[in-house]
């Protein structure tokens, strides 16, 4: 095979997964689309969508059903339904009086949720760490005969590195340089993607996306919980800011 011909087919594939992504993130954050509705959100063709359905649904991750009938002329196109139970999403929390755990399948759909209360009281991150990957494992354990985990999500509250989920600063938890991704990574044990954010920028971005602030362009979004913490979104993008602090209140006061 010659080099030309490598390099088409790598660019072929390429681009194959970037449309299956733009399907899987339509499902994802909307929920059951037609294929027509999956025609208008990502601009590719009908025989292209209905090639990359096909590739899903021998996969296991949707299935297609009629649509009921609109009392318009033509056959209305086919409801493509995302399989929730298939793959998760691991989604931790940990927060100044409590650690949580949830599954997240997809479309949104929450599989499974835990939370446990603690004191608020400065603890060491390895015992957090220990702590949440037990809670985590109650429900993962199980999960994991049927599903695939396929990454997991952490919030926190503090001032967070994303490339690495490295900790500046928590000063509610009473942590500073904290290498938290390496440390849930090691943990967990589950060779996935792991990433880390600032509580409040996920807690906008969950309202832009499935809350009181979806259909909107931009947002303020402010934490009162323990603390004072911010997230911005402005034309459909989070402002974090340098190092993270774009919409962290409590420190700038």
């Amino acid at each position: 095979m010659t080099a030309r011909r490598i390099l088409v087919g790598q660019r072929s594939e390429t681009v194959r997964r970037a449309n299956l992504a733009a399907i899987v993130r339509e499902l994802h954050a909307r929920g059951p689309l037609s294929r027509s509705e999956l025609v208008a959100r990502t601009g590719l063709t009908r025989s292209a969508i209905r090639g990359l359905i096909g590739e899903f649904a021998a996969a296991g991750l949707v299935t297609e059903e009629r649509a009921t009938p609109l009392g318009t002329p033509g056959r209305p196109s086919p409801v493509v339904r995302p399989e929730a139970e298939r793959v998760i999403a691991l989604a931790l929390e940990i927060s100044v009086d409590s650690l949580a755990a949830a599954l997240v399948g997809l479309g949104g759909t929450i599989l499974a949720e835990v939370r446990v209360d603690r004191p608020r009281a400065h603890v060491s991150v390895e015992t957090i760490v220990a702590d949440l990957a037990v809670l985590a494992n109650s429900i993962l354990v199980p999960a994991r005969r049927r599903a695939a985990v396929i990454g997991v999500g952490v919030a926190v509250a503090g001032i967070v590195r994303r490339s690495d989920g490295f900790v500046w600063m928590a000063p509610n938890l009473g942590w500073r340089d904290v290498p938290l991704g390496r440390q849930l990574t090691e943990a967990l044990a589950l060779s996935v993607p792991l990433d880390i954010a600032n509580e409040a920028d996920l807690g906008a971005i969950a309202e832009f996306r499935r809350g009181a602030a979806r259909g909107a362009d931009h947002l303020l979004y402010v934490s009162g919980d323990v603390g004072v913490g911010g997230g911005i979104i402005v034309d459909g993008r989070p402002l974090t800011g340098v190092a993270g602090y774009g919409g962290e209140i409590g420190h700038m006061a």
